[in-house]
C-alpha cells in the first residue's frame, strides 16, 4: 500500500502532541515583591542676588528728588539646589518693624527723618510688570516662576523708590531712608 508512510507520520505527529499536552509544568506559582520609599518635599534655596552678588541688601545709593518715582533698581530671586520642586511662588510683605504705605501698594520706608518715600517691588520689570502690592499683615500677590526639571532658576524682579502715599518728589526731604521687605516663597 503506497498510503503506509503517510498513515505512520500522521500516527507519530499524533503521538508527539498527544505526549506534549499531557505533560505537567513545574515552576513558581505565585511572586511577591514589597515596594518602600521614603516620601519627602520638594527642596529649594531661595536668596536675593544683586547682579551676580548674593545679598540681603539692595543699595541704590544716593537717590536725587528727580530721580524719585523713576529710578529703579534690578535684583532676582535666585533658586539653587532645587530638587522635586515644579514652580515657586513669590509674595512680599512689611518685614520686621515695617508697614505698608498708607492708601498705596507700596511699602513704607524708614529713616531718622521721614523723607516721604516709599518703595515698591516688581516681578519683572516696574511699571509693565507684576507690582506686589503691599497688603497689611498678609503677603502680597504672587508671581511664580518655573523650576521643573531644573536645579536653578532666577526670577528677575526690580524695586522703584516713589513718593509716599500724599506726597509728591518735590515734596521728599533728604535723609536717609530703608524698606525692610520680606519674600515668602511657595514651592509647588
Amino acid at each position: 500500500m503506497k498510503h503506509t508512510p503517510f498513515f505512520l507520520a500522521l500516527a507519530l505527529c499524533g503521538g508527539l502532541f498527544t505526549h506534549t499536552a499531557h505533560a505537567d509544568i513545574v515552576g513558581t506559582p505565585s511572586l511577591s515583591a514589597k515596594f518602600v520609599t521614603t516620601v519627602v518635599a520638594g527642596t529649594c534655596s531661595a536668596t536675593v542676588k544683586q547682579g551676580s552678588t548674593t545679598t540681603d541688601t539692595i543699595n541704590f545709593g544716593d537717590v536725587f528728588k528727580s530721580d524719585i518715582g523713576t529710578r529703579t533698581e534690578p535684583f532676582k530671586i535666585a533658586f539653587t539646589g532645587c530638587a522635586g520642586v515644579d514652580s515657586a511662588k513669590i509674595a512680599a510683605q512689611a518685614g520686621s518693624g515695617n508697614t505698608c504705605d498708607s492708601n498705596s501698594a507700596s511699602f513704607a520706608t524708614t529713616g531718622t527723618v521721614n523723607t516721604h518715600t516709599a518703595v515698591e517691588i516688581w516681578g519683572g520689570a516696574a511699571g509693565s510688570g507684576t507690582q506686589l502690592a503691599c497688603t497689611s499683615g498678609t503677603p502680597s500677590n504672587t508671581v511664580t516662576t518655573t523650576i521643573k526639571g531644573a536645579s536653578t532658576a532666577e526670577y528677575a524682579m526690580n524695586a522703584r523708590w516713589v513718593a509716599a502715599s500724599g506726597y509728591t518728589a518735590a515734596q521728599a526731604v533728604a535723609g536717609d531712608a530703608s524698606s525692610a521687605i520680606t519674600f515668602v516663597v511657595t514651592y509647588e
